[in-house]
């Protein structure tokens, strides 16, 4: 049996982009600019990801808590990243222990996006 078959890879790359959203930009290739938009799982409490760029770690993790959700996320020096997460308009959403800036927030539905550039992100929803 080979190991490197591509059913073995499938699960790892929809791990990485479905449950903790680390996806390239097809206009930005290397990674300068990607995008994170992770999809929690009712099924699991938490889902943590690590990927290691030409920029350096790129990290997003997520975790249920009684309110809501948890995220943390890193984003390595010299690039950013497009952020979109479901939410819905009216609920609180704390970033860094700020609440958000509502003029950084694209809404599209009840999906939402803001850029974020270099450094460490927690932010977290209560629905």
């Amino acid at each position: 049996n080979s190991f490197n078959h591509y059913a073995y890879g499938a699960i790892g790359e929809w791990m990485y982009r479905r449950m903790a959203g680390i996806d390239t930009d097809p206009a930005s290739p290397g990674y300068k600019h990607f995008r994170l938009a992770p999809v929690p799982s009712t099924r699991i409490d938490s889902s943590n990801a690590v990927y290691e760029s030409p920029y350096g770690k790129i990290q997003s993790s997520w975790k249920k808590e009684k309110t809501g959700y948890r995220y943390s996320f890193r984003i390595p020096p010299n690039s950013f990243a497009t952020l979109s997460l479901s939410h819905k308009k009216g609920e609180q959403l704390i970033i860094n222990g700020v609440p958000a800036d509502a003029t950084r927030l694209k809404w599209n539905g009840n999906i939402l996006s803001m850029d974020l550039g270099s450094g460490e992100y927690v932010i977290t929803t209560n629905q």
